[in-house]
């Protein structure tokens, strides 16, 4: 685990480099949640959770890989000793812990704001899915970016794979029966994004790195 540590401090330190757009982005991401609670009550909570943990991946991500590429630190750590799995573990962690760290200071902002407003704490079956169920799907989402990023040269492309699969789930109503079950079982979404975000870092370390450099290159 040492090579991923070592990952995980240089991507943390790099984050005082990001300039004040990525700074302010992730106010956005800190604040449009708590904004939008003062209208939706008790339900900003899960809105709050999903904006914060959502947009801040997004933004950390999408930032951490441009200021890589336009400074080659990416293909140098490419052509290091380092396995792929290490080189994106390391970057994943650093990343999910700054925007955990939003997620919480967002959700506790948007309880003060619906307490104050409307006198509502969130009911405690909704405790699981507020720190652990999302923050797993978000870490999932992070991983999504970061295959679409190794294969493709950029996490945009992830977008256009989304809209191309969404006609084919279905309409909303034939599928929320699932989802609510899903939502309302915490330990199969829990141990369900746990295997997925497992299977996800196996598939990135079977990509070759002679392929992300020339993707890259």
């Amino acid at each position: 685990m040492r090579p991923v540590w070592a990952v995980f401090w240089k991507e943390l330190r790099s984050f005082y480099g990001f300039g004040w757009m990525a700074w302010l982005g992730l106010l956005v991401a800190l604040a449009f949640g708590p904004l939008q609670s003062l209208k939706m009550g008790a339900d900003g909570y899960l809105v709050t959770s999903l904006l914060a943990t959502f947009m801040g991946i997004w933004i950390l991500l999408s930032i951490s890989f441009y200021y890589e590429r336009t400074q080659g630190s990416f293909l140098m750590l490419l052509s290091s000793p380092l396995t792929v799995k290490e080189i994106f573990l390391g970057k994943y962690l650093a990343i999910f812990l700054v925007a955990y760290l939003v997620h919480l200071v967002a959700l506790a902002i948007s309880a003060w704001v619906i307490w104050s407003t409307f006198a509502v704490l969130p009911p405690l079956s909704l405790l699981p899915l507020l720190f652990i169920t999302i923050p797993i799907y978000g870490f999932i989402f992070m991983e999504l970016l970061g295959l679409a990023y190794a294969l493709l040269g950029n996490i945009s492309y992830l977008w256009l794979i989304i809209i191309i699969i969404i006609p084919f789930l279905g309409t909303l109503y034939q599928i929320m029966p699932f989802l609510n079950l899903f939502i309302s079982n915490p330990i199969l979404s829990i141990g369900s994004g746990i295997l997925l975000a497992l299977l996800l870092l196996f598939i990135i370390n079977k990509i070759p790195k002679e392929r992300m450099v020339m993707v890259l290159s």
